[in-house]
This record gives structure tokens, C-alpha cells and sequence, in this order.
């Protein structure tokens, strides 16, 4: 250390600095020998920071040292801001704390706002390494009022990356979100690569929260080839964490471990203990996936352990967390008891909402593993508030899904109240075509009564005046007439254009709900023996189905909104997003748990709860099935529609419970599951009640319950996709031309 810092002396000696130069005065000549030599040792220890952070101490120390010595104010300032950031770096977090208050006191004195700002960020900082997010979130608010206007855009770039990460841990991804952006922007301006690729991985994680995954996935592949560019090993190390993480999410497990192995190699040898530390929980939560438990045990506590000695709370309770979970997975059900309550008491001391989330799930879990009913409800019950808080902050993405089937429903009440203006005036010009048709035969009739009665001349004379009094008359009224058939025809080409538009915009709905929904094509890589028959009444429906693949689990539903068309499509949107809120983000399995908080967060978003904006009794109908793939358990929960199902050739139907998701008529709702122990070749079939409700046949009724039961069981013996060929040529011919009557949805699965 000593001999770099000597190399380094006379480096500086040897380029002339500390010989001094010609000035015109010797004070001048002191003090500009002393920033030099200050500001050289600063920039020296800025170059070694990456690659040894003993020297780049020396050298900080060694233009504090001088700047002391010299009462040069700015350098002392600079020279304590400089090893508080180092220390930070270190995670001693205590001292970079004392040399930012040093650094802050001579800023102020000087009266330097830029560099109170700089300070004040760094302070931020620590406090969120402290997981101290109120505490953190203040010093990043102040530094961004004392920045002044014209600070570069890279300094406000750091702030809007700094409130970005903190609401993200705080659980608010909508402001967070919006805070990466303008970080994003402002990075951009200045061409500051290093952050932006820190910037893009942050943005990927809170795509990732809120199941986003095409921007998610574009963000940090961007950030990964960026950081290989940059040849830093630090984004390098941060960019294969955050695709690690991504692969994990999709349960993509081989490429996930793979991605965190990568990150690992680097964070071992640059010793940096905070990254090394989330490395090892995100490896241990794999394990957990791929059921290798003591492994997984084995990597957490690498992690717990790095995160005490060096004071992160965040991370010490998500190690904990998923120790706990480790635990359960291996029948230690008391120990995981304790892991879980242990990373909730510090979830609840830093205000952690995601962490305070999944300890209520998985307490409420454990407790009802054991027996202790009590504990699980209460756990469930926090749980759900927690999650309903969380949920909240993630509302702008499902507005603005939306919001395009709201201007739908808008411009359909405009071309109505279109229609029947242009009716009104229809019927106005047709009014005065009559009325102009009987004048000219008045007319007529009156000339011929004159011709008859008076031949005299001058009578004569006196009819053709009022002949020609009444045909300047009706050519006035044929002008009129004219005037407003031209009106007619311009308003149907209104009519016709916002017809156009309407179709235009009801299609564009149709592909934005059909993005929402799972491709049919994605089941088959599931159960490859399945169908869909899938047929809306108008371009949009409110039938949808909605499943999901979480480990061993396959969880399938077919839904019928209230309505079909427009409303029925709002209904679907609003369904769709809260099933993806509870089983993908909430990462709930059983049936009956789903179809209750479904219930409930439909009817809190409808307000159905007998206040003034209570307006509706919509709802939806609902069945729902669990698949184990492993061992073939089945569980199954229905509201107001059946599951039938189909073993050793016979056909059995399991009735849902006889209340819907949401209405306001239905209260203490309790939703039941079935469990079946299936076996493999078993079928099972959802449907809407649109087939069975659809109007045709000889004599123009129903199709009925029984007889789709009935022809259900003529078919579940055939291959799959041959019962998708009779369920659609059975349908089309009993409809043999009626109007269809509702969205028609029939699922059929062979394990």
C-alpha cells in the first residue's frame, strides 16, 4: 500500500505538479498548487476505486490530509464526500455516515448547494442499505429541492433512481415506476451508460412485480449487452442476477440457476458482500423450486449470515423468509413457524410491504398444516389487507387495459343517440315530401276546376297567375326537399363512418382482450391432449378462460361475466387481472382461498357493498380447478358451474356452489373444493352455460343441461382433437342459423 502510494507521489512529482509555476503572485502560486495536488489524489483514487479500494483510501486520505494541512475548505469537503462513498461501498456504513456529516458541514459553510446535494443523496443511500425507507426517502427529497436548476441532468438523474429504488421497496410501483422512466431520460441525455444499465434493471424488476413480462424482459437484456460493452463487472454481476430472477419467475429453473451462477463467479471475487449475499438467497430460492431443500437451506444461510455482519435488514428477513419456507418443504413445519415470524418482526420494523405480504401467506399456510385453525385465519386475513395495499399501487396498468373498451362503450351510446337523430330527421323530410306532393295536386285540381268554370280570357289569365303563384311554391318546396335529402345523405355517411369506427375500435378491443388471455396453443404444452372451443356472440365476449403453471401445478378456470359484448368484455378485463393478482402474484393454489378473495375484491371494485355508488349485482360465474401433475390430484371449486368428469367410461358431474363471484345478494358465502384422486387418461370438461342455453333444433329451444351432459358422455371417449370437431359441428347445427344467444366456452383436458 505504502510503495503504491510512493509510485503515485512521484508520479505526481515527476509531472511538475508539486514544483510549482510561474504566477504573478506567491499566494496565488500556494493555493493553486494546493488544488492541484488535492484534486490530483482524488481523481487517482476514483480511477483505483474498481480495482483496489485499499489504495483508493490512501489517496483519499492523502488530499484530505493535505487539504487539512492547508485549510482548503472545497478539498476537505470533497475528500470526506469521497471516503463516506467508499465506505458505503464497503457496507460500513457507520463511518461513511460520520465523513458525510463532516463533508455536509463544510458544503453548508461554503454555502456550496451542490454539493449539500451530493451529500444529502449519499445519506439517502445509507439509510436504504439501513432498509430505513421514510428516512431514506426524506434526505432524497431534500437533496433534490437543494440541487440547483442548472445542475446537470445526471445529478437529478440519481435522485429520480434513488426514489425509484425506495418506492419499489416500499411496494409503491407506480411511482416507482415513474421515477425510473425520468431517471432513464435524464441518464440518456447526459450518455451515461453505467446507469443507465443500473436504471433498466430496476425498471425490469418492477415490470417483472406487476407481470409485465415482454418489458421486464426487454429491460434487462438491454442492461446485460450494455454492461457487457462497459466490460464492469459490478452491472455485469447485477444484470445476470436480475435475468436470473426473471427465468425464476417464468419457472424457467435451468437457465435461472445458470444466470445466478454467473453472478456468483464475479461477486466471489470482487468480495462485494451485499451482492454476494443476494445472490445466494436468489440461488436458495431456486433450490426451494427445483425441491432440493438442504441445498437450499445451505445457500440462505450463507446469505443470512453475510446480511447481519454487514446490517441490511431487507435482506436478512427475505433470507429468513425462505429459510422458513425451506423448512416446510421438508415437514419442519414449527421451525418454519419460527424463520417466517422472525422475517415478519423485521418486514414490520423497516415497513416492508412484499415481505410483510408473503410472511401472512405462508404463516397462514403453516398454520393450517398444523391444525391451528385460529393463527391460519388470522394470518389469511392479514395477508389479504396486506396484498389489498399492494395491490392498489399496481392499478395503472389494468386502467389502462381498460380504457380502451371504455371508449368502446362510449362511441356505442354516441351512434346510438346518432341513430335516432338521424331517424327524427328521416321522418321530418318525409313529412314535407307528402305535404309538397299534396300541394302540387291541389294545384292541379284548382286549375282544372278554373278551365271548366270560367273560359273568359281574362279568367284565364287571372288562373295562370295563380299557376304560376303556386309552381314558384312548390319549386320552393321541391328546394327544401332537396336541402334536406342532402342532410339525410350526409348523415348517413356519419352514420356509416362512426359505424366503421365503431367496428375498428370493438376489433381493436378484441386483440387487446385477446393479448390478456393464455393462447390455446400454450395449454397444449401443458396437457397436450386438450381443446378450446371458444365462440363469442359479438366481436368482443364476456367468456374468457385463464390458467396458470406454478411448479407442479397446472390451475385452470373458466369464467362467465355478467353481460356479453361491451360490458361482458369490461368484466373479463377486471377478472383477469385480479386472477393474475392472486395466483401469480399472490401465489395462492387452493381453489376455494381463490374464488373468496376473488369474490371479495370483485365486489369492493363494483362497490357492491350497500353504499350509495352500490350499483350493480354483477358478477361472475366460475369453475376452477388444481391439477398435480405429479400425482394427479385434482381439486376443483365451481360458482354456478359445473366440472364433469370423465374416468374408466363413465361420466360424472361435481355442482358448483349455487352463488356467483361478486352480486350484492349473496352474503357468508362459503366456497367448498372437491378433491378427486385422478389417474392418468382421465378427462375432465368446463363450460359456460352459452352451449347449453343456445336457442335451435327442430322446434327452437334450448339445447338444456342434460342433453350437453348426455352428449358430453358420447364423446369423452375420442381423441381430443376429435371432440373439438363434434362439440363445433353439434353447436353449429342445433343453432342451423339462429342468432346466437350468448358467448359460448367449453374446455376439455385428458391427463
Amino acid at each position: 500500500m505504502k510503495q503504491l502510494y510512493f509510485l503515485w507521489f512521484i508520479l505526481f512529482a515527476s509531472s511538475g505538479v508539486l514544483n510549482g509555476q510561474e504566477t504573478d503572485s506567491p499566494e496565488s502560486s500556494d493555493l493553486e498548487l494546493v488544488k492541484k495536488q488535492v484534486h490530483y489524489f482524488l481523481n487517482g483514487g476514483d480511477s483505483l476505486l474498481e480495482i483496489s479500494t485499499d489504495s483508493a483510501f490512501v489517496l483519499y486520505q492523502v488530499a484530505l490530509s493535505i487539504s487539512d494541512d492547508n485549510d482548503y475548505r472545497e478539498g476537505q469537503a470533497i475528500s470526506n464526500l469521497r471516503i463516506g462513498e467508499l465506505f458505503n461501498m464497503l457496507q460500513r456504513n457507520q463511518e461513511a455516515l460520520q465523513y458525510f456529516a463532516q463533508a455536509l458541514n463544510t458544503f453548508q459553510s461554503n454555502k456550496d448547494s451542490t454539493g449539500m446535494a451530493d451529500v444529502l443523496l449519499n445519506i439517502g443511500r445509507v439509510y436504504y442499505d439501513f432498509d430505513e425507507y421514510v428516512k431514506s426517502l426524506e434526505y432524497v427529497r431534500s437533496a433534490q429541492e437543494t440541487y440547483p436548476k442548472n445542475t446537470a441532468p445526471g445529478k437529478f438523474g440519481h435522485v429520480e433512481h434513488a426514489l425509484c429504488d425506495i418506492y419499489h421497496k416500499m411496494g409503491n410501483n407506480d411511482i416507482a415506476l415513474r421515477s425510473c422512466i425520468e431517471g432513464l431520460e435524464l441518464f440518456s441525455s447526459d450518455d451515461n451508460q453505467r446507469c443507465i444499465v443500473r436504471v433498466k434493471n430496476s425498471l425490469g424488476m418492477i415490470y417483472l412485480e406487476i407481470n409485465q413480462l415482454n418489458d421486464a424482459r426487454q429491460n434487462f437484456f438491454e442492461a446485460l449487452n450494455l454492461a457487457e460493452n462497459l466490460g464492469n463487472p459490478k452491472e455485469l454481476a447485477s444484470s445476470y442476477e436480475k435475468i436470473g430472477e426473471f427465468y425464476l419467475f417464468e419457472n424457467r429453473f435451468e437457465e435461472s440457476i445458470r444466470y445466478y451462477n454467473n453472478a456468483l463467479l464475479i461477486n466471489l471475487r470482487r468480495e462485494d458482500r451485499s451482492d454476494l449475499a443476494r445472490t445466494y438467497l436468489n440461488i436458495g430460492k431456486v433450490n426451494i423450486e427445483l425441491n432440493e431443500s438442504q441445498n437450499a437451506i445451505r445457500s440462505l444461510q450463507e446469505s443470512l449470515e453475510i446480511a447481519e455482519g454487514i446490517g441490511f435488514k431487507d435482506l436478512k428477513a427475505r433470507s429468513l423468509l425462505n429459510i422458513g419456507r425451506a423448512h416446510f418443504q421438508i415437514g419442519n413445519s414449527e421451525k418454519a413457524i419460527n424463520f417466517m415470524r422472525s422475517a415478519l418482526r423485521i418486514g414490520m420494523r423497516i415497513n416492508a410491504r412484499p415481505i410483510l405480504r408473503d410472511c401472512y401467506q405462508n404463516l397462514a399456510i403453516y398454520y393450517n398444516e398444523i391444525g391451528d385453525k385460529e393463527n391460519a385465519f388470522l394470518n389469511y386475513n392479514l395477508y389479504v389487507r396486506q396484498n389489498e395495499s399492494i395491490f392498489t399501487q399496481q392499478s395503472a396498468r389494468r386502467i389502462a387495459e381498460a380504457e380502451a373498451l371504455y371508449k368502446v362503450e362510449q362511441k356505442e351510446k354516441e351512434i346510438d343517440l346518432l341513430r335516432k337523430e338521424n331517424e327524427i330527421q328521416a321522418l321530418k323530410a318525409k313529412e314535407r315530401t307528402y305535404i309538397g306532393y299534396g300541394l302540387v295536386t291541389f294545384s292541379v285540381l284548382i286549375l282544372i276546376i278554373i278551365a271548366i268554370v270560367y273560359s273568359r280570357y281574362r279568367l284565364k289569365a287571372k288562373a295562370n297567375r295563380q299557376l304560376k303563384s303556386q309552381n314558384d311554391e312548390i319549386e320552393k318546396q321541391k328546394n327544401e326537399i332537396e336541402i334536406q335529402k342532402n342532410d339525410i345523405e350526409e348523415k348517413s355517411e356519419e352514420l356509416n363512418l362512426i359505424n366503421n369506427e365503431l367496428t375498428d375500435s370493438i376489433r381493436y378491443a378484441r386483440k387487446i382482450q385477446e393479448s390478456l388471455f393464455p393462447e390455446n396453443k400454450s395449454l397444449k404444452t401443458i396437457f397436450s391432449d386438450s381443446f378450446i372451443f371458444y365462440q363469442p356472440r359479438d366481436i368482443v365476449s364476456g367468456d374468457f378462460y385463464w390458467f396458470e403453471e406454478i411448479g407442479d401445478l397446472v390451475i385452470i378456470a373458466t369464467v362467465d361475466c355478467t353481460g356479453h359484448g361491451v360490458p361482458g368484455a369490461f368484466m373479463t378485463v377486471l377478472a383477469n387481472s385480479l386472477l393474475n393478482q392472486i395466483v401469480k402474484e399472490g401465489r395462492l393454489t387452493e381453489p376455494n382461498l381463490i374464488l373468496t378473495l376473488l369474490d371479495q375484491k370483485v365486489r369492493q371494485s363494483l362497490h357492491q357493498d350497500g353504499s350509495r355508488f352500490d350499483n350493480s349485482n354483477d358478477g361472475m360465474d366460475m369453475a376452477l380447478c388444481s391439477i398435480n401433475k405429479k400425482d394427479f390430484t385434482l381439486k376443483f371449486t365451481g360458482a354456478q358451474i359445473p366440472l364433469y368428469y370423465s374416468s374408466n367410461g363413465q361420466l360424472e358431474q361435481y355442482k358448483g356452489d349455487r352463488f356467483p363471484i361478486g352480486s350484492k345478494q349473496h352474503e357468508d358465502k362459503e366456497f367448498k373444493t372437491v378433491t378427486i384422486q385422478a389417474e392418468k387418461g382421465d378427462v375432465f370438461y368446463l363450460a359456460s352455460d352459452g352451449f347449453q342455453d343456445q336457442f335451435g333444433g327442430e322446434k327452437d329451444k334450448k339445447f338444456m343441461k342434460s342433453t350437453f351432459r348426455k352428449f358430453l358422455g358420447s364423446i369423452h371417449g375420442l381423441p381430443m382433437n376429435k371432440q373439438l370437431d363434434e362439440v363445433t359441428k353439434t353447436f353449429f347445427d342445433w343453432k342451423n342459423g339462429n342468432e346466437q344467444t350468448d358467448d359460448v366456452l367449453v374446455m376439455g383436458v385428458r391427463l
